[in-house]
């Protein structure tokens, strides 16, 4: 069986779509899926710390190494005559598969042919391992996160010059009194003042993404080590328990919404206008 090699760099939420995207396209051509899980300054924490899964995963390897694969892309980047552009497939059947070769998969976003229920099927294969979980439900129990809690992502670093005060956000939740809020933020400055709302609950991190300039902005000057991933992605699995404010398009709060709905949590249709590019 010819191999599809998914190689995954980025952030955890462009990860994670490749991935999906990745492991669906194996299924459907009966490839099989090799993990290429890149130890970059954007996620530190590996596939194997992060995920309880069978799936073979290689040492890692930059693009440059799969010349002899033909590749699938989200985008065009270097002119390679053997590169097909993934997103502009209209199914996921119309690729004819040349079997004499290995394919790689390099596609940050999820394409709209990976239907809803698809996604979510394959989402369910791909489990937290048992520490991420255990954590997380430690503190859902604790805190008696529900439905009824409305969950609210500050995202603050790495695109922005400047830490956001988020006055507007503050003033409004700090209005609905009588409504239990769980804020969550890549900044603990922004955590700490929320924290001081009576109706807010907030999980106070260990470890925080870091500049790895600090002398410049935030702007893709970021570190997130192996610690301040794992402390997110606790963060994530408590957010998707939530009812969840959709105020911006982040991978972060997509990989929510899609987390919600392999739990069993919320109807996949209703979400799926969040999901694709």
């Amino acid at each position: 069986m010819k191999k599809l090699y998914i190689y995954c760099d980025g952030g955890f939420g462009n990860r994670y779509g490749t991935l999906l995207g990745g492991i669906a396209f194996a299924e459907t051509h009966n490839l099989s899926p090799v993990i290429n899980w890149r130890n970059t300054k954007w996620c530190r924490l590996g596939f194997n710390d992060i995920f309880d899964s069978n799936l073979e995963v290689i040492e890692e390897k930059t693009l440059d190494h799969f010349t002899d694969c033909i590749r699938l892309m989200h985008e065009n980047t270097d002119g390679i005559s053997m590169h097909k552009n993934i997103n502009s497939l209209s199914s996921i059947n119309d690729i004819e598969i040349d079997y004499q070769k290995d394919y790689v998969y390099n596609n940050n976003w999820i394409p709209r042919w990976l239907i809803p229920d698809n996604l979510v099927r394959i989402a369910k294969q791909l489990k937290f391992n048992s520490d991420i979980v255990s954590k997380s439900k430690k503190f859902i129990d604790e805190n008696n996160i529900d439905q009824d809690v409305i969950g609210v992502h500050l995202r603050a670093t790495d695109f922005n010059t400047y830490i956001p005060k988020f006055d507007e956000e503050y003033n409004w939740i700090q209005q609905q009194s009588d409504t239990k809020f769980f804020v969550l933020s890549d900044d603990p400055t922004i955590e700490g003042k929320f924290d001081e709302l009576e109706n807010v609950i907030v999980r106070n991190k260990d470890f925080y993404v870091e500049k790895s300039n600090q002398g410049s902005s935030w702007i893709q000057n970021v570190e997130r080590t192996s610690e301040s991933v794992f402390d997110a992605l606790i963060d994530l699995t408590v957010f998707s328990h939530t009812n969840i404010l959709i105020n911006s398009l982040s991978t972060f709060l997509k990989t929510a919404l899609i987390f919600k709905s392999k739990e069993d949590l919320a109807n996949p249709q209703d979400y799926q206008q969040y999901f694709y590019l």
